[in-house]
């Protein structure tokens, strides 16, 4: 970048103040492996950057712009159903705050997004322990169905996983109790991104 004439800022640490200089107007673009810029509220952003050092001018990057995002004619299928919903959608993919439910990449949770945003408050808590129940319970959708149903009830889950006899709990794949809590840690996470969203911009 330098050899091509362009003045380039550094940020150590976390970049999140990269979006206030964006909306400042103090920088055009930001370069990043931190994808929790966008749901933060970043407006073009260049990242996946893969330099091939025998011609440089080859070198691939992948480019976020907000403007397409809020577009109907989106090159993203349907994202501007939910632009107002980046930080959920971002917590579905997982970032540095949250884990990705295993399986579950970008085209569920786009499905999911387009029924979450017209949902009522009930229904969105529902799909959240639904998927909650997926990344505790790894195994076939036939084998874990029954016991998916029995979790989604509890209040008490862990005490609900531990109740289960060894032949129930070996007819899935595998139980990975570290997921437990993660429907009430994702609303937690959505206000953490509005709340800093809102700083960087005061």
């Amino acid at each position: 970048m330098k050899h091509k004439g362009m003045v380039t800022l550094g940020a150590p640490g976390e970049a999140e103040h990269l979006v206030e200089l964006e909306d400042e107007d103090r920088i055009d673009t930001i370069l990043t492996r931190d994808a929790d810029l966008i749901p933060l509220g970043a407006k073009h952003v260049l990242f996946d950057l893969k330099i091939d050092y025998s011609d440089v001018e080859k070198s691939k990057v992948s480019i976020y712009k907000r403007t397409l995002v809020h577009s109907p004619t989106t090159p993203f299928k349907d994202m501007h159903l939910y632009r107002n919903h980046l930080p959920e959608f971002a917590s579905l993919l997982g970032s540095d705050y949250s884990r990705r439910i295993r399986g579950f990449g970008p085209s569920a949770a786009a499905e999911f997004m387009k029924k979450y945003i017209v949902s009522n408050s009930e229904e969105q808590q529902l799909m959240l322990q639904n998927l909650e129940a997926m990344g505790v319970i790894q195994g076939t959708k036939k084998k874990a169905e029954k016991i998916r149903d029995g979790y989604v009830s509890p209040v008490d889950k862990r005490a609900y996983i531990n109740s289960l006899d060894d032949k129930t709990k070996q007819s899935v794949t595998n139980i990975d109790d570290s997921y437990i809590g993660w429907a009430d840690n994702f609303y937690k996470i959505v206000v953490l991104y509005l709340t800093q969203h809102y700083k960087l911009l005061l």
